[in-house]
């Protein structure tokens, strides 16, 4: 629970992210308009706060990458293996939802229901929580705490939706150095 943090923008928008490196790295969700240079403010659980800055953003599979400005070591979540998953896969949902007003994240209980999903880099969890805004880009973890997948979204009676952790392995020299695409 704390290397999930709760990000907002100077406008006041806020989502979720994790923190996956003790040097500050955070994965969270694309879809919330940020730029590589944007900065954001990130809370930890314990009431710290600092600044960071948008790295990469890749729209597509939904996935950014921010980067602590201020020093660590920072409190991660290892990333998981999720190629061995398998159905009713108990795992947890971890994000701060806008109206949530705790310092603390909100963990859900939920299982995976496909775990190779009908589209190759999502993940998909049961339809029995509830999602509300804020809660994107924060994570999906097993029982271990290693992180599965970032959240995407999840319509009501749905299954959550969630980029695989893979997804961001593959896509990190262009997500933490845009400059690396060039």
């Amino acid at each position: 629970i704390a290397s999930t943090v709760g990000l907002q923008k100077k406008t006041g928008i806020r989502w979720s992210g994790v923190i996956i490196s003790p040097d500050g790295w955070v994965a969270t969700c694309a879809h919330g308009g940020n730029m590589p240079g944007d900065l954001v403010e990130l809370e930890l659980s314990d009431g710290r706060r600092a600044g960071a800055k948008v790295t990469g953003v890749n729209p597509i599979t939904d996935i950014a990458l921010i980067k602590i400005e201020d020093e660590g070591p920072w409190p991660f979540a290892e990333l998981s293996d999720n190629s061995d998953l398998k159905p009713d896969t108990p795992c947890w949902f971890v994000g701060y939802p806008a109206e949530h007003e705790s310092r603390v994240p909100l963990v859900r209980k939920t299982s995976i229901v496909h775990p190779d999903g009908s589209e190759g880099c999502l993940l998909y969890t049961d339809a029995a929580y509830s999602q509300s805004g804020g809660d994107s880009g924060g994570g999906v973890f097993d029982m271990s705490g290693r992180l599965l997948g970032l959240n995407q979204g999840k319509e009501p009676d749905a299954p959550g939706r969630h980029p695989r952790i893979e997804t961001l392995r593959l896509q990190w020299n262009s997500l933490a150095d845009p400059a690396f695409l060039k």
